[in-house]
């Protein structure tokens, strides 16, 4: 089967911009792509010349078209990929999967389909699960009442990668048999696995998150702040950089945890990060709202029970009995208890690290490839 990924946004924003890149060897899409060219299918990945890598080293073929609109469909919020459905149309393509309703690209996928002779199979495979704030909410409401309708006509099916993207496509007029099953972000299982577990680190909380407003990080601090007297070798590592480094730090200071609370911005590799998944007690994700964050199910992969924000798209999927537990966002004191009583309880902790490794094996590459694919050919 010959397979076009489009996913024209390949990394976060950071400061509102696209960063640089100097590889997208680990890039989700890259990785889901390679796992289906290793089941014997012929896949491209489309996206945006604006995420182009310092090194073309993907090991799948990607091709990075023109954004044609930058000034209107900025690349790192909805990229134009200029030519894409003719090259859709004109490629020989038996499925299409798209990255999401909300984006031009999937227009393009959709009118590539009403315009080829032979069958094309179109899905979508939607993280979305509300309307993006705070300058794109009007232009989404106007989008889903019009344009989307004629896309959801169009596609065959629709790929919800947790549960509150199925109940958004729903109340926002997707046919229900035109809904898929569940199937989340895949995870390289080759790099985030239990195995070669180190030895724990007894006083190490992680958190892997961009510095920015919407990560929620305060609350972490803060609920922080207040366990930390009573588990004197406690200690929070903050993984990641962003334009509130110097702000967390102050408020560390001022809370009494300036020497417990490390903000390490250095860029990390793959391999480094499952090393410390493994070594921390568990990893906290606090963020006010938030997408399918990776690092709760990279934690979750290597065996590190997790603590997640309802704001977070895993919510629903990591309540008590798969692997974490969930605090409501921006609740500093539920945050604080949750933290307590994993320290508290090695059991407990031990409990939800094994339901962490199975619920895991959910969301490896591999399996995310195989669901995609039988979707992608039914």
């Amino acid at each position: 089967m010959k397979i076009a990924l489009v996913n024209p946004i390949l990394r976060s924003e950071i400061g509102g911009k696209v960063p640089r890149i100097i590889s997208n060897r680990e890039a989700m899409i890259v990785q889901t792509g390679r796992a289906m060219a290793e089941m014997g299918h012929q896949v491209r990945v489309f996206a945006s010349l604006s995420y182009r890598p310092e090194q073309a080293d993907e090991a799948v073929p990607v091709t990075y078209l023109p954004d044609r609109y930058p000034v209107w469909f900025a690349p790192e919020k909805i990229p134009w990929l200029k030519g894409l459905a003719r090259e859709l149309a004109g490629d020989g393509f038996d499925a299409v999967l798209a990255s999401e309703t909300f984006q031009v690209s999937s227009l393009a996928c959709a009118w590539a389909k009403t315009k080829v002779k032979r069958p094309l199979r179109f899905l979508v495979w939607q993280e979305m699960g509300l309307h993006p704030k705070p300058y794109h909410t009007l232009a989404s409401r106007l989008y889903y009442q019009t344009l989307a309708r004629w896309l959801m006509q169009v596609a065959d099916r629709f790929i919800p990668r947790c549960q509150r993207a199925a109940a958004f496509l729903l109340e926002n007029g997707l046919p229900p048999a035109k809904l898929g099953p569940i199937i989340p972000h895949g995870v390289n299982e080759e790099v985030f696995h239990p195995a070669a577990r180190p030895e724990k680190d007894p006083g190490l909380i992680l958190c892997v998150s961009r510095l920015v407003e919407t990560k929620g990080l305060e609350t972490l601090i803060q609920a922080f702040a207040q366990i930390r007297p009573d588990f004197p070798e406690l200690r929070l590592l903050i993984k990641g950089s962003g334009p509130l480094e110097a702000s967390l730090r102050g408020l560390a200071s001022r809370l009494g945890a300036r020497d417990r609370v490390v903000l390490d911005t250095r860029r990390s590799g793959h391999s480094e990060m499952a090393d410390l998944y493994r070594r921390a007690l568990f990893l906290a994700a606090p963020s006010k709202v938030d997408l399918l964050h990776f690092a709760p199910l990279e934690a979750m992969a290597c065996g590190t029970p997790v603590i997640v924000s309802t704001g977070t798209y895993h919510g629903q999927e990591l309540a008590d009995g798969k692997g974490g537990l969930t605090f409501p966002a921006g609740d500093v004191p539920a945050l604080a208890a949750a933290m307590r009583s994993l320290l508290q309880c090695s059991e407990r902790r031990e409990e939800l690290a094994a339901q962490a490794r199975e619920r895991a094996r959910a969301f490896s590459n591999r399996q995310v490839a195989q669901a995609l694919l039988q979707e992608l050919s039914a």
